[in-house]
């Protein structure tokens, strides 16, 4: 089941607070619900891209919950019209955060995690940090492999429907058989979490060709393959943060909604990227 949700420049976010969608998540984790549920992080920055990307956008609009990750988020829900009333409530819901409670989720009910991508070992690093802080938590973690995504306007000629072919075309670099491999280490060993970290849009894209080529169970029937409710979250740059290889934010930094700062500061060659949050104030702008 989906959560409530408001349409924010096109891109929908979930309003209900976190107390309810950890629940909600927890509920299909102990379900027999076949079809994985997902998970995704709208940010000013993946609002802009979604702009100009509608395959981007559908995918974040067709996820089970969108996190309103950032104070940028809610401050544009302050100045929208409200299209569902909870929306008056909507609190940020730091992506970061949101994982690692999903963490300790999994630790305390014994479900197996996943942590796919980055590079130079960055999610092995991850994993071995929150199982410091988690003890009981089982899981593994692997490098991800470098892909490029093309633009999907220039091959799904109505921009509504996205084929299974069009998926395909939509993102590359991925080794032969890689997803089907991918696939079976999940079923294989029985994760039930797993997260991705390869910054938007290559993360959302790689969890709808994951998603995508997961087999139907039969007649409605157990899957043979995933005996047990799949959860897949797009964490971006997550890992980097948790690994402690990029200093994480005070929490006063954070709740200013100055996040964004303190990882320009850390990592200067991120300038290029900051534009899209003056691109994100305009829209808001021309909206209002």
């Amino acid at each position: 089941m989906n959560s409530i949700k408001q349409i924010l420049l096109g891109v929908a976010v979930s309003t209900e607070p976190k107390n309810v969608l950890l629940e909600r998540i927890s509920l299909h984790l102990k379900s027999k619900a076949q079809t994985p549920l997902t998970i995704v992080t709208p940010n000013p920055e993946q609002v802009v891209y979604a702009q100009k990307d509608e395959h981007f956008r559908q995918l974040l609009n067709s996820a089970d919950i969108a996190l309103p990750d950032g104070v940028g988020i809610v401050w544009v829900a302050k100045r929208i019209k409200y299209q569902v009333s909870s929306a008056k409530d909507l609190k940020a819901i730091p992506g970061i955060e949101f994982m690692e409670d999903l963490v300790k989720l999994a630790s305390e009910n014994g479900y197996v995690v996943g942590l796919l991508g980055g590079r130079n070992g960055v999610a092995a690093e991850t994993l071995s940090k929150l199982h410091n802080r988690f003890p009981t938590l089982k899981g593994w973690a692997e490098d991800a492999p470098e892909i490029k995504i093309s633009n999907p306007k220039s091959q799904i000629p109505d921009k509504k429907q996205f084929s299974n072919e069009a998926r395909q075309q939509a993102i590359s670099g991925l080794p032969k058989n890689y997803t089907q491999e991918l696939i079976k280490r999940i079923s294989e060993t029985k994760v039930q979490l797993l997260f991705t970290g390869l910054g938007a849009p290559k993360q959302e894209y790689l969890v709808e060709n994951l998603k995508s080529q997961i087999p139907a169970s039969p007649a409605g029937g157990p899957n043979p393959k995933f005996s047990k409710p799949l959860v897949l979250m797009s964490v971006g740059g997550s890992f980097d943060e948790l690994s402690g290889r990029i200093p994480r934010a005070p929490q006063w930094v954070s709740n200013l909604g100055c996040k964004w700062l303190w990882r320009l500061t850390l990592e200067p060659w991120r300038i290029g990227r900051q534009t899209a949050l003056l691109k994100f104030v305009w829209l808001v702008l021309a909206k209002r």
